[in-house]
């Protein structure tokens, strides 16, 4: 981990923990972006995940989020706070643990990218975490111990929607990611 950065992490809460990472003061002399990653079938999976029933096999998530972070003359940096290798980590060597076998997905799974800058992330994302609740109210998995994001109603889904012309930010998929990552 670089730079004295201790992120606040709750698993299966992973836009929440990188909310909370780009409000991190160690971090504001770079430019930070929240990167979702999904498809349109919500279901994409990635390797070297902590959430991972078995060391090797991936984790078919419907989501996830991650933290692209650019210094100035410095290469792309990914932090996946759910990553079995660490963080931050090079583009490059990120890729390579979470999507080594990218090539043999199917069409179906290949994973999409929704890029948020920092300030509009911070600014407008909202989450009530009811995608946590099941049908008798309980959490499916332990909530953080921090307020939720936002206020008001959930845009959750607004982030999640991998349709390119509606929600924030800019939908890539993996080659323009990683061209725009380099």
């Amino acid at each position: 981990m670089s730079e004295h950065v201790s992120p606040d992490y709750t698993p299966f809460y992973c836009e929440e923990n990188i909310y909370r990472l780009l409000l991190s003061p160690h971090l504001q002399d770079r430019e930070n972006y929240a990167v979702f990653i999904s498809n349109p079938a919500r279901c994409c999976p990635l390797w070297s995940q902590r959430a991972a029933p078995n060391p090797g096999d991936p984790v078919f998530w419907d989501y996830h989020v991650v933290m692209a972070s650019f210094r100035p003359g410095k290469p792309c940096e990914l932090w996946d706070l759910d990553n079995t290798h660490g963080y931050p980590l090079a583009v490059k060597q990120w890729w390579a643990y979470t999507f080594p076998m990218i090539d043999a997905l199917r069409p179906e799974f290949l994973p999409w990218f929704r890029v948020i800058e920092q300030e509009d992330f911070i600014v407008n994302f909202s989450s009530d975490r009811s995608h946590m609740i099941d049908s008798q109210g309980h959490y499916v998995e332990p909530p953080p111990p921090w307020e939720r994001p936002g206020e008001g109603n959930s845009n959750l889904q607004d982030y999640i929607d991998m349709t390119p012309e509606t929600g924030p930010g800019k939908v890539l998929d993996a080659r323009a990611f990683l061209m725009a990552m380099r």
